[in-house]
């Protein structure tokens, strides 16, 4: 995943940008970052579900009932 997503950066914003100075890089690289990490693209370590709705899913999981009932020790 990490190559993956260096790639991507280095082919969208690197080769495509100059910078002035290292804080418009800095500025560059945090909007290029947001929007590749953007809550709702699909991702395919995630079941191909956005952050948000692998959230929503194991939040929903957490709080359903069990489908058996616990195991009592005496």
């Amino acid at each position: 995943m990490p190559e993956s997503f260096f790639s991507i950066l280095e082919c969208e914003l690197l080769s495509r940008s100059s910078f002035c100075s290292q804080a418009d890089a800095r500025k560059a690289l945090f909007a290029f970052v947001e929007g590749f990490c953007d809550p709702l693209r699909l991702h395919s370590g995630l079941g191909d579900r956005s952050p948000i709705g692998h959230e929503r899913r194991f939040h929903h999981d957490q709080a359903s009932p069990m489908t058996s009932p616990p195991e009592h020790v005496h």
